[in-house]
């Protein structure tokens, strides 16, 4: 077989895969997701994690109607945290370490 034509039916196999894996997706019933994530707050400053002072009702009402996540790692400055959640990488491997960033 020529090098021409792997190239050809090797284009034509992606090809064929991304547009299957994109029909399998959009025939399944995907989950809404939605991270909140707040600057500033602890764990223990909410109602439902044992604050006697702090009052948050809808805060506790979407912990109770879906997933509470309750461990995770903060780093000493909210872009880097924000930099992990969103892209699942270590702040330092996205390149944000501080809050600005001077050139």
């Amino acid at each position: 077989m020529s090098t021409q034509l792997k190239f050809r039916l090797s284009r034509i196999l992606i090809a064929v895969t991304i547009i299957s894996t994109c029909s399998i997706l959009r025939s399944q019933d995907r989950p809404n997701v939605i991270i909140m994530m707040s600057d500033d707050q602890g764990y223990g400053d909410i109602g439902a994690h044992g604050n006697p002072y702090l009052k948050t009702p809808n805060m506790e009402s979407i912990g109770e109607q879906g997933v509470e996540m309750t461990h995770f790692f903060a780093y000493p400055n909210c872009s880097a945290s924000r930099a992990a959640v969103l892209t699942g990488r270590y702040p330092y491997r996205t390149g944000v370490t501080a809050v600005t960033q001077v050139d």
